[in-house]
């Protein structure tokens, strides 16, 4: 499996995972985490042929690059 570094912008969020209701706390949390140790592990994302990247896993990793302000992730 490759990793990649991609920004934010290439990733789409499935439908249903908008709907999952994550606790603020744990969400602060984890972006403390990677704001200090970095991001351990990259989130999974299928290639959908066009630059863009459907998520897969790591929704929470994603958010908390997003409460970081950060513009790009390890895929």
């Amino acid at each position: 499996m490759t990793t990649r570094t991609l920004r934010l912008d290439q990733i789409i969020i499935p439908d249903d995972l908008h709907r999952i209701t994550i606790d603020n706390t744990e969400l602060l949390d984890l972006a403390n985490s990677i704001g200090h140790l970095g991001l351990m592990n990259p989130i999974g994302g299928a290639d959908n042929g066009d630059d863009t990247y459907t998520l897969i896993d790591g929704h929470r990793r994603y958010l908390a690059h997003q409460m970081l302000a950060r513009t790009n992730i390890t895929c």
